[in-house]
């Protein structure tokens, strides 16, 4: 049994720790330990906790089953991107899905003129969350329509504080490929970067490129 492994007091705890794994592996594994310790012959003498034996067997069932057929489906979903500093997870967005180092036609990321080797292409009604995993004190990038689409569409991208949903960087509506360089001083773990879309339909791909923490 792993030593560090604290014994959750009540059913909630051991609901939220169950609730909280994004992954199969580490699922089952937690079941495991879970059914390890109800198990244990120390555990079971302790009349306390013998409720907890019967609770943390079924839920094991029951939660392998549920991770199996939904949750863990619904996370092999998401998309994971990693930048210097930074985890970046798709959140919310239409298909075709947000590509790494491409544009969302497939084409080499462009702003303007100028092309970039390192970003992430979206559309519009797009959100991605960035887990900062960084000491650094600044999260740096531009971002602008892509050049493909200029003037074909219009956009508005932000970036909002993971907690306050307060707008750290917000742009007017963007028709014209340019970009938009940010500097955000970070004080939440949690970003958000939000493309938004006019309505008006035509194209409307967003490039986020050059993202990273820094000092």
């Amino acid at each position: 049994m792993n030593a560090d492994f604290k014994y959750p007091d009540d059913l909630d705890e051991a609901l939220f720790k169950l609730r909280e794994v994004a992954d199969k592996d580490r699922a089952v594994a937690l079941i495991a330990q879970y059914k390890q310790i109800s198990s244990d012959q120390e555990i079971a003498t302790r009349p306390t906790l013998k409720w907890l034996r019967l609770v943390y067997v079924s839920l094991a069932v029951v939660l392998i089953g549920v991770f199996q057929a939904g949750v863990i489906s619904a996370h092999k979903e998401l998309q994971h991107f990693y930048f210097p500093g930074v985890k970046i997870t798709t959140v919310q967005h239409k298909d075709p899905k947000p590509k790494k180092n491409r544009s969302i036609g497939n084409r080499p990321l462009k702003i303007g003129e100028k092309e970039y080797t390192s970003g992430i292409g979206t559309n519009a009604a797009n959100q991605l969350q960035v887990e900062i995993y960084s000491n650094k004190k600044y999260f740096l990038g531009s971002v602008g329509l892509d050049l493909y689409c200029e003037g074909k569409g219009s956009v508005q991208v932000s970036i909002l504080h993971g907690t306050s949903r307060q707008a750290l960087f917000k742009s007017g509506w963007i028709s014209e490929s340019h970009a938009f360089q940010f500097r955000i001083p970070v004080d939440s773990r949690i970003l958000t970067l939000e493309t938004k879309s006019s309505d008006k339909g035509g194209c409307e791909n967003v490039n986020w490129v050059d993202l990273r923490m820094t000092d």
